[in-house]
Parts: C-alpha cells; structure tokens; sequence
C-alpha cells in the first residue's frame, strides 16, 4: 500500500518553475531556443492584408485601396487549432494542480505565470469606448510583430481612440495606428492624412511581449461564451486581460474606467511572417508631419508644456489616458 501511494505521488506531483528551463508563451510552456519563432512553418491559411486607405466604415471586413499598401500579399499563418492546440500537447505547462481524492484535478488549474503574447500574430476585435453616460463602438483589426518592432491597428471609425479622436474629432472616419521605426504613426485613409504622434522613447512604441509579466491573477471568468483566465494589471493604468483557457488565445482587454476591446476569438492566427507592405505608409500624405491633439502632450516639449501651464497635478491625471494599446 505504502508503494502504491508512494507512486501516485510521483506522478501527480507539480514540477518547480525554478526547475525547468523553459519560457512561458501565452500560458503554454516550450524551450527558450524556440520562442524566437512560436510555431515553425507548417501549411496555414494565408492572411489577406487590407489597406489603410479604406473609404468605408461599417465593418471591419471592408475592401480597401490605397497607397498604404503596395500589394495585398498573403502571409503565411498557423490556425488556432493546428498551432497552440499542438503546443500544448507536446509541451506541458507546469501548474499547481487541485486534487480530489482520487488524485485528479477537476478543473483546469491556476496558471503558475502571466502570459506572454506571441511574436507574431494577427486577430480582429470589438472596441467600446466609454464616455460617462455615453459609449463609442467600433471594429478593427491587429497586426502585431514584435520580432521587428512593428505593429498596425485599424478601427473601422476612429473618433472613440484618443489620439485618432482629437486628430479628426467627432468625424465618423477610419485611422489606423502604424507602429515603425520606433515612431507611431496616424493614417486617415478618407482624408489622405498622415502625422507622427510620438515614438517609442515617449513610451508609446509597441506593447513588449511581456507587457503582463507584473499581473496578478484574479480567477476564471466566462466571456463571450468562453471560459477565461483573468489578469490584472496596474501601471500606467489598471488593465485587465483574459485569455481563454482552452487554447490560450487573447479574448478582451479592459483598460480602466474607459477602453474595452473585445477580441473575435475565431480570427486570431499565429504567424510565421506578416508582409512589410501592412506596414508601409502612404506617399503623399505628409507622415513627416507632427499630429496634433493629444498626440502633443506624449513629447518631451508637449509635457514640459503641460508641467508649466496646468501644473503636475493635470499631467498625472492626463498620464495614464496618453499611452495607446
């Protein structure tokens, strides 16, 4: 009897963190030699780039056609199902498991890390903006690429995002934010408009990888019918993350008291590569221009500004409200 315990021990017992060198990417454990590339090339399904030039604003499905973007490219990618679902079974995350007495967890266990997001991904989303009383909806869609420092946001009607909004206020009009060069960039495909908000040394470059790795985790959640870890994070701002548990994908973000972004789970890929013409600005929209609005106060100058005129005490209100997603 005593071995057969002994054994049932042996097996269920929870290896260290401390003991196992290994990197943790959206909650699912592989070697540290692999996180430069999450999943190797392995036939997916291409990934259709649309342009910044967009003149529609219903959703976030429109055709474009402008200059953002050279050529409509595909890029290779990884299907949710073929890509983490195959990480998970090969790999095994670490957890500190709830046993009942016949040694099983009954549930899925609490994560030992924060999640790390992948190099390369692309996912579309559902934006509410809230305004007192009020509330700003929208659509858009994420290229994110960490690997070269580079990112892009489309919302199908830009007026809700702070920067976008006091660019062109109250104008029912897509933007795009164009991380690149380690300056962002503000796209206005409808008005051929093109200006510089502020760069990575301002703090506003893209988000790290490991921009959750001080979180702390609140429990399991259900969201949108999908059952959720759930993160939180307070630094610039209070944010709140979920991911879903059975495959690891992001499923909303809430920065607090005013953004949410709901992501649309069946649209996330992983990728191995994204085309550099997602990436590209316009010709002939004046991107070496400085934005106005909002984007101001992100620069050395706009702060100093804001520190003589208004004092400290506006600019820590303002602070938390200046850095995007």
């Amino acid at each position: 009897m005593l071995w057969v315990l002994g054994l049932g021990l042996s097996v269920v017992w929870p290896v260290h963190p401390a003991c196992s060198n290994v990197a943790y990417t959206l909650g699912v454990a592989i070697p540290v030699d692999d996180t430069s590339e999450l999943i190797a090339s392995s036939g997916g399904s291409s990934d259709q780039s649309s342009s910044l030039s967009s003149s529609s604003t219903s959703s976030s499905d429109q055709s474009s056609s402008s200059s953002l973007l050279l050529s409509s490219s595909s890029s290779s990618s990884v299907p949710v199902g073929a890509g983490l679902a195959s990480i998970a079974r090969s790999h095994a995350t670490p957890t500190v498991p709830g046993l009942d007495d016949h040694g099983v967890s009954p549930e899925p266990p609490m994560p030992v890390l924060p999640p790390i997001w992948p190099p390369k991904f692309v996912i579309e989303f559902n934006e509410t903006e809230y305004l007192g009383i009020f509330s700003l909806h929208t659509g858009g869609k994420i290229y994110y690429d960490s690997t070269n420092q580079r990112s892009r946001i489309d919302r199908d009607v830009g007026r809700g995002d702070r920067f976008c909004g006091t660019v062109w206020p109250i104008r029912r009009t897509p933007c795009s934010h164009v991380v690149v060069g380690g300056v962002r960039y503000l796209v206005f495909p409808e008005h051929r408009y093109c200006c510089q908000c502020c760069r990575a040394s301002d703090g506003c470059g893209i988000r790290p990888r490991t921009w959750l790795a001080n979180a702390t985790y609140i429990g399991r959640e259900n969201v949108e019918g999908y059952d959720c870890n759930k993160w939180k994070q307070t630094h610039k701002d209070t944010t709140n993350y979920w991911q879903v548990i059975a495959d690891s994908t992001p499923m909303r973000i809430y920065v607090e008291p005013r953004t949410q972004l709901t992501f649309r789970h069946d649209t996330f890929k992983l990728m191995n590569s994204i085309d550099s013409d997602i990436f590209s600005l316009p010709h002939g929209y004046g991107c070496e221009q400085r934005c106005p609005g909002l984007c101001y106060i992100t620069s050395s100058e706009g702060v100093d500004r804001v520190l003589r005129r208004y004092g400290r005490k506006v600019l820590s209100y303002l602070h938390p409200f200046l850095f995007p997603f």
